[in-house]
């Protein structure tokens, strides 16, 4: 791991601690559509990290989500983006007396609100203009499915927006999409040299520009040196100075940026695209005050930049966000954001030709979005676990078994779904490098199919009998109709993803060798010696179950009956430490071992 990679991972838990002590005043916490353009109805974004990534193919509605984000805060609209037109006209409900409509909750003062936006076209009045596209706050009706029974207010937090495949500077915009019909100039370039002049004094006296009462420019913005380090960090190239103006010196108004760098200064004319939009972005960014909460929302950031610079650039985004307390959602394709970013980060926008709707994931792993976009995945061996005591005992037999080749992420969404929704998403896309280990007490039969004979197999009674001895509420794909009354009919489509998952199953999914984590690395004697003891502290350390007693010892550190969630996991390491160092040969510790020594022989085996 390179020092970026470290930065970033350490920016990520600090926000995460930031997240769960509640220190973002202003934060969406959900969003969700009942009846919005194409997504399955009732489709829900937790947003459970500051920085979200919306990932899917083109035209899955990344864009869509982000229109109606930036229609959340008071005085805004989604309308602003998405109107309806003779082309493209919106058709209003579903037959169903449904309105395009969505619900977004956010918390203020520790109260939950939840504000419901609907599409509510007016047809114009004698003392109101005609608005077609016009949206709404609603009240909270029963069909809405919302938690509160009150009218909320909406967000009321600054929105910025930015769309990079159009952050076109005043150059471009004239060079590629001016006309110059009604000129003098022969040329675009000759019309581009006639304006250059005033320009040129712009940047140069800080003059502006009026043509009579019209003013043709403002005075130009000087980059600091701190907006400098970081547009140097991020294109890898040090710049030594800057101005941004605006002006329609091109016949419209837009941004024109003067850089220095090695003893050159040019403008955007000469700059490449990427090299505009981070200085914009940038700029708008650090001149956000500290703590001031905004909502910002990306649209495709990593237009034009290359993959260093991609990095470097989701690492400004994270200090940003510490540093402002602003939530950023983006949409991307981004390889780069995605494998750096933790799963509750990532969802995944899936639209579903069969039902001509899109579906929303959330929580999603790298690999299984990178399966989706159809990008080479890395050589990586991924272990699931459901808690974060589970990740750090088995991240500390892999670091001291020196197994360089495993790496292990927890799942918050907890044992059940990683058991009937996460494996089978494993299964399906054939992620052989997706290993899953749980704790002791969900442990199931594993079927082997090889064991049985052929017959048996075949016979999908049998079949479901196995699939019942793991679990009762997986869902396996099917040939029939949803219309079939009866199921006399052999499903082949459906015996075929059982018999995979069985296999999958065998060989991916593992257990702990005791019922929890916290009943591993239990040691009494450590407990009392090295930690009661020297703080006097008097718990009875067999009244609850272990991981209650270390949730009472890790309050008890800190004078409080509530420990927070750095302390709790901090006694966890120190016990972990502890069992690793001195009961490396026991039973419990060969058995982890054993297992991680099979998964990663597998693994090795997987790319031979």
């Amino acid at each position: 791991m390179n020092s970026e990679d470290t930065d970033i991972k350490a920016l990520i838990q600090e926000l995460e601690t930031c997240k769960q002590n509640n220190e973002f005043n202003k934060y969406i916490d959900e969003i969700y559509f009942p009846f919005y353009k194409n997504f399955t109805e009732f489709s829900k974004i937790s947003f459970d990290f500051p920085l979200t990534v919306l990932v899917g193919k083109n035209g899955s509605g990344k864009s869509s989500i982000l229109h109606a984000l930036y229609g959340c805060p008071k005085d805004k609209t989604p309308s602003y983006f998405w109107f309806s037109t003779a082309t493209d006209p919106i058709k209003e409900g579903n037959g169903k007396n449904k309105v395009h409509c969505f619900v977004y909750s956010y918390q203020s003062n520790g109260k939950l609100n939840q504000v419901v936006m609907k599409r509510s076209p007016r047809p114009g009045t004698s003392t109101k203009r005609k608005d077609p596209d016009y949206w709404e706050t609603d009240k909270p009706y029963r069909k809405y499915r919302t938690q509160v029974t009150r009218r909320c207010p909406p967000l009321n937090e600054s929105v910025i927006y930015i769309d990079f495949r159009q952050e076109l500077s005043a150059f471009e915009r004239f060079f590629y999409f001016g006309n110059i019909d009604d000129l003098k100039a022969p040329t675009k370039q000759d019309f581009i040299r006639q304006a250059s002049p005033k320009l040129n004094n712009a940047l140069n006296n800080n003059r502006i520009y009026k043509q009579g009462t019209k003013q043709q420019s403002k005075k130009y913005i000087r980059l600091d040196d701190h907006e400098l380090h970081c547009i140097s960090e991020i294109l890898g190239v040090k710049y030594s100075a800057g101005k941004i103006l605006e002006h329609d010196f091109f016949r419209i108004w837009g941004s024109s940026a003067l850089i220095e760098k090695n003893n050159l200064s040019y403008t955007e004319a000469h700059a490449g695209s990427g090299e505009f939009a981070v200085i914009n972005l940038v700029h708008r960014l650090i001149s956000l005050k500290k703590d001031e909460s905004n909502l910002i929302l990306l649209d495709e950031p990593e237009t034009s930049l290359y993959p260093g610079a991609q990095k470097r650039l989701l690492k400004f985004l994270l200090s940003e966000i510490k540093r402002t307390k602003s939530q950023i959602i983006m949409a991307t394709h981004s390889e780069k954001f995605i494998s750096q970013l933790p799963n509750s980060a990532i969802k995944s926008i899936h639209y579903d030709e069969n039902t001509e709707k899109a579906i929303i994931r959330n929580g999603c792993s790298p690999s299984t979005v990178f399966s989706e976009l159809e990008i080479p995945i890395k050589y990586q061996c991924n272990i699931f676990v459901e808690d974060e005591a589970a990740q750090i005992i088995i991240e500390r037999v892999i670091t001291q078994e020196k197994m360089t080749n495993l790496s292990v992420q927890y799942s918050p969404v907890g044992a059940d779904k990683l058991k009937y929704t996460s494996i089978l998403e494993s299964c399906h896309h054939k992620r052989q490098d997706d290993f899953y280990i749980l704790d002791g007490d969900q442990r199931t039969p594993k079927p082997d199919l090889d064991m049985f004979p052929s017959k048996d197999t075949s016979d999908p009674n049998f079949i479901d009998q196995l699939i019942k001895s793991i679990g009762t509420r997986f869902s396996f794909p099917t040939s029939r109709s949803r219309h079939t009354v009866t199921n006399d009919q052999p499903d082949p489509i459906r015996l075929k993803a059982q018999k995979d998952f069985l296999r999958f199953y065998l060989n991916h999914m593992f257990f702990l060798p005791k019922q929890t984590p916290e009943d591993i690395i239990w040691d009494e004697e450590f407990l009392t010696k090295y930690i009661l003891n020297p703080l006097q502290l008097k718990i009875d350390l067999n009244s609850k179950t272990k991981k209650d007693i270390f949730h009472e010892i890790a309050g008890a550190r800190m004078g409080t009956t509530t420990p927070n969630r750095d302390e709790y996991y901090a006694l966890i390491k120190e016990l972990t430490q502890n069992w690793v160092t001195n009961y490396p040969n026991n039973e419990v510790y060969s058995k982890i071992k054993k297992i991680l020594e099979n998964i990663s022989n597998m693994y090795e085996d997987n790319h031979r």
